[in-house]
């Protein structure tokens, strides 16, 4: 498993925070498609309303047990 930011790998910081002995997993995967909201969104904060901004994806990992984990959330792209 690779993350990284700003060029620096991550991970072990992510499984310091997100991970038990059960590691780290997959713990939300979702597609937003409410545009309504894309314009009352503030993106220097994170809250569940920009989960669902129309045309994104959203991706989370944790350890699956006490709801901690990490979100990611991008644009969504076409794949050929």
């Amino acid at each position: 498993m690779s993350f990284t930011l700003d060029g620096n790998e991550i991970v072990d910081d992510v499984r310091k925070c997100c991970s038990t002995d059960r590691g780290l997993m997959a713990a939300e995967a979702a597609v937003g498609i409410n545009h309504s909201i894309a314009s009352k969104v503030d993106w220097s904060v994170h809250s569940q309303m920009n989960e669902g901004v129309g045309g994104t994806v959203h991706f989370a990992v944790g350890n699956g047990q006490d709801g901690i984990h990490l979100d990611m959330i991008r644009e969504a792209q076409l794949v050929d």
